[in-house]
């Protein structure tokens, strides 16, 4: 039995909610601007890791996993039924820091990883994540959405 998805058109991506296997139609103008993802999310629009708030700060408060799913050399992947998400970012060559990347992911990381296994205050504080893969240019399908809370809502 095949399951039709359903299409948010990119002029209502405003007003929609996130939903599991649903596509989220991008625009046609060849810019940055047809990114979907921004208008559903407050977060930026470049890089893997996208969040709102500051990294330097300490005060991301929203992070989205973004990939193309496309690299067959670095293939991040979804179990959908574990819900584990294996993401290898964009620090691919050798002898790099590991912190020092264009958009701070590995700082995001880090953090969170902290604040999930620190004191009760620092769990408070820990991030909520999702992951969606890359978005097309005229249809970005969010088959492998998942969003998960780390910590209770801010």
């Amino acid at each position: 039995m095949t399951s039709s998805r359903q299409l948010i058109r990119f002029d209502r991506l405003a007003q929609a909610d996130l939903v599991l296997d649903a596509e989220y139609e991008g625009g046609t103008t060849g810019t940055a601007a047809d990114d979907p993802l921004q208008r559903l999310l407050p977060v930026g629009n470049q890089g893997g890791f996208r969040y709102k708030g500051s990294v330097t700060r300490g005060d991301v408060r929203l992070v989205v996993l973004y990939t193309s799913g496309e690299n067959p050399d670095w293939p991040d992947v979804l179990d959908e039924k574990s819900g584990l998400f294996t993401y290898y970012g964009d620090n691919r060559s050798p002898g790099g820091r590991l912190h020092v990347t264009p958009c701070s992911g590995n700082i995001i990381l880090r953090d969170a990883f902290a604040a999930m296994h620190g004191d009760q205050n620092s769990h408070a504080r820990s991030h909520r994540s999702c992951s969606l893969p890359r978005p097309a240019r005229k249809a970005a399908t969010s088959s492998s959405a998942a969003c998960s809370p780390l910590a209770p809502p801010l």
